[in-house]
């Protein structure tokens, strides 16, 4: 099961999501369940008749499945059906997914004007920290009133997703939400490597953060034109003392890949391993990596 919490608009007679905010305002958030098939689709759910929120309706049925759920919040230039295909790719590792979708992908589309995007991208993530926030409240507010919970156990952060979480944490209304969650992986982040650590330690008070790094990502080598070194792609700045960093710029499969989940880097068993430790919540096993102390960091080889 894919479900998705978003701040977007909606398109398509109410039956999918576009690239702009909610029309009610840009920290609303509407929740929906995604429907693959021949018509792919969003089924949006309304306040039930016992009064229940849609929110609470979506932790319901997962905490009811025999699934572990991984939150996944993407990067830029997504559209939504974009989004849903990264989201099955997660849910291929026998997990369903909770996808926090903002809208990254304002325009203007002709290549030349990419880095006009990319910029109006980053404003949009910094405007849905509020969002993001209310998003994780609805956790929090379900482990008050339960005691916990027991299926919504990771989240991986892609990309210029990051970005975001950053804003979010570093800002006033961050009072450790994320707290809830086993694992939490900052995947190919596109957030400044130095000084990453100030906020994302944060995180890491109660969950086990990890952050993956390939040098040779051509995404990021993007960022780079207009951003100091990229914490996904650069094995300097590896300062904190909590995250554990992952590098897989060793690996041929993962030669210019900014998606490391999937085939070709996964033909190496132990980083298909790997993913899977971390979107199930389990701890990552590392004795059969290399640790360079140096650097910080463990080698996939």
């Amino acid at each position: 099961m894919i479900y998705v919490f978003s701040n977007r608009n909606i398109i398509k007679n109410n039956s999918w999501l576009g690239d702009g905010f909610n029309s009610e305002g840009n920290e609303n958030i509407r929740v929906a369940k995604y429907i693959s098939g021949s018509t792919k689709k969003l089924k949006f759910f309304e306040e039930n008749e016992s009064g229940i929120l849609p929110s609470r309706q979506v932790i319901n049925e997962l905490e009811e499945s025999d699934k572990p759920c991984c939150i996944f919040l993407h990067g830029f230039n997504q559209s939504l059906t974009k989004n849903m295909k990264k989201c099955e790719e997660i849910a291929s590792y026998g997990v369903n997914v909770i996808a926090f979708s903002w809208p990254s992908n304002p325009g203007p589309q002709k290549w030349w004007w990419k880095l006009k995007e990319y910029k109006a991208a980053r404003q949009n993530a910094r405007r849905s920290t509020v969002a993001l926030e209310r998003f994780f409240d609805k956790f929090n507010d379900y482990m008050e009133e339960t005691g916990s919970i027991t299926n919504i156990q990771s989240m991986v952060v892609h990309s210029l997703g990051n970005y975001l979480l950053e804003s979010f944490v570093s800002g006033r209304g961050y009072e450790g939400q994320t707290s809830f969650l086993k694992n939490i992986l900052l995947h190919q982040a596109d957030v400044d490597s130095k000084g990453h650590e100030i906020w994302a330690d944060k995180i890491s008070e109660s969950s086990r953060v990890m952050a993956t790094i390939n040098e040779t990502d051509d995404v990021l080598d993007f960022s780079d034109i207009i951003n100091p070194d990229r914490l996904g792609n650069t094995l300097e700045n590896l300062n904190s003392e909590v995250i554990k960093y992952f590098n897989f710029g060793r690996l041929d499969e993962a030669d210019d890949k900014h998606r490391l989940w999937i085939n070709p880097v996964t033909k190496t068993e132990s980083v298909k391993s790997f993913f899977h430790s971390v979107f199930t919540g389990k701890k990552v096993k590392t004795g059969h990596l290399a640790f360079d102390y140096r650097r910080n960091c463990f080698h996939f080889e």
